[in-house]
Order: C-alpha cells, then sequence, then structure tokens
C-alpha cells in the first residue's frame, strides 16, 4: 500500500529505524534505509532522516532529511540487499 513514508514507519518498532522505503516509481535497488525520525505532537506526522541508495549505489554521506515524504508515494522496500537469507547447514 502506498502512503506517506511517516505513515509507514509510526507503526513499526523504533520508528522504523534500519527499515527501508522506495518511491513507486524508482528503480530497483534504489531506497531509503531510515536513520532518525521525529514524530509531530499528533503522531500523525513528522520528520524522516535516512541514507539513500541509487541503483545500488550509497548517494549520501551521514543522516539526510528525506524529501518529498508527505506524498503518497512511498513503499516498504522488502529486502533492501538483495540478499536471500539462507542458512548454511553442515553435514553431520
Amino acid at each position: 500500500t502506498l502512503s506517506a513514508v511517516f505513515q509507514l514507519i509510526r507503526s513499526q518498532p523504533n520508528f522504523g529505524i534500519g527499515k527501508t522505503v522506495t518511491r513507486v516509481t524508482w528503480p530497483p535497488d534504489s531506497y531509503w534505509t531510515i536513520t532518525d525520525a521525529k514524530p509531530k505532537l499528533d503522531g500523525n506526522k513528522g520528520k524522516v532522516w535516512g541514507s539513500f541508495t541509487w541503483k545500488g549505489k550509497e548517494m549520501t554521506s551521514g543522516r539526510k532529511k528525506i524529501g518529498g515524504g508527505l506524498k503518497d508515494v512511498w513503499t516498504l522496500y522488502p529486502n533492501a540487499t538483495g540478499k536471500r537469507n539462507w542458512v548454511k547447514v553442515e553435514a553431520e
């Protein structure tokens, strides 16, 4: 479902810090990783900061405010690393 960034992360533990969000129009491997969030008093809106990755390349150095966060074009990015979560099992 599409929402504003803060609407997506406000129900996540720790305001979604560590989670990734993307716009539906962006290419694969393009997303923000949430590093900080500051809710308004009503808890429905707030400011969100993160680090930006575009087509797999880290584009920001440090914390940057996420622009366009109020637009309803955002969704949680399922797996920012693109890696499968394989578990190695040792043979006995």
